[in-house]
């Protein structure tokens, strides 16, 4: 991992490293094992640490990873043993080597891993800020979303522009711990974030929920909502939304994905035009046939 991390900073202009999945396919994880390493790994009193100790606790970090791949503990078998492994070293790398864009889709990290990896891409003085992290894919669930809202919320991404949560199971209590760390005065002022496909269409909230995310975030440009059930949803439900949407005057591109909107797309948009900074609408796979 420390090789990498020095390889990388002999590229100057590097800005983005992706990492892809080659084992996580074919391992399953487990919902209990993943429990049990959401509970091992939760942590108090983690606001006002100094640099020093927080530079010391996250080395500890990457030393108990590498201690129990070697001694196996809470491993599937050989082949986890192995992703456990590479997933170290490349947050050792990215320790090492902080590019302004970090990307792990599909990788199905485990919440344990979730903060090994935002320890390694935290904000580490002002040349070495993250500004771009997709985890689509990784199903980390309402455990992980809170790990994820203690970095955000605690002033330990600071510099995050463009963040992708898509696909991971956070549910309603995710998306709103999420929404909640935003808005505290440490948080990044995010320009772009993607929470489709969390499971949060059939929790009634969910109108209220993403409208505090939309307000929270006042600059945010881009927004990405999936099957959020906005097109069957009762006129409550999804009117915060949509009275967030037309109230931000800085959203330039909105993309209702799958939100089973249909034909009455016209009626249950009505209230976006009122927006002035609106510039791309994405209404892709809703089986909208006309729009006037």
């Amino acid at each position: 991992g420390g090789d990498l991390g020095r390889f990388l900073t002999k590229l100057p202009r590097l800005e983005s490293v992706i990492f892809d999945p080659i084992f996580r396919k074919s391992v399953g994880h487990g919902k209990k094992q993943e429990h049990e390493e959401a509970e091992a790994e939760s942590e108090s009193g983690r606001q006002g640490a100094s640099a020093a100790a927080v530079r010391r606790r996250r080395q500890q970090e990457r030393e108990k990873a590498l201690l129990e791949v070697a001694e196996g503990k809470r491993l599937g078998g050989t082949l986890r043993e192995l992703e456990k492994l590479r997933f170290v070293v490349a947050c050792d790398a990215l320790s090492v080597r902080r590019p302004k864009k970090v990307a792990f889709p599909f990788c199905r990290i485990s919440v344990q891993e979730l903060r090994l990896l935002l320890s390694g891409v935290a904000d580490d003085g002002p040349k070495q800020r993250c500004k771009g992290l997709d985890l689509r894919g990784n199903f980390f669930g309402v455990e992980g979303a809170k790990v994820l809202a203690e970095f955000l919320g605690g002033g330990q991404l600071q510099a995050l522009e463009d963040l992708d949560v898509s696909s991971n199971d956070m549910l309603i209590q995710g998306v709103e711990a999420l929404s909640s760390a935003l808005a505290f005065p440490g948080a990044p002022r995010l320009r772009s974030i993607k929470v489709g496909e969390n499971g949060i269409e059939n929790d009634p909230r969910w109108g209220e929920v993403l409208a505090g995310l939309v307000d929270g975030c006042t600059a945010l440009e881009e927004l990405e909502v999936e099957k959020a059930a906005l097109g069957r949803a009762e006129p409550e439900r999804r009117e915060p939304l949509l009275t967030s949407l037309a109230n931000s005057t800085s959203l330039t591109s909105l993309r209702l994905v799958e939100t089973q909107l249909g034909a009455s797309s016209p009626a249950l948009l009505s209230p976006l035009p009122s927006s002035s900074s609106l510039r791309v609408l994405s209404l892709r796979s809703n089986q909208v046939h006309s729009l006037h």
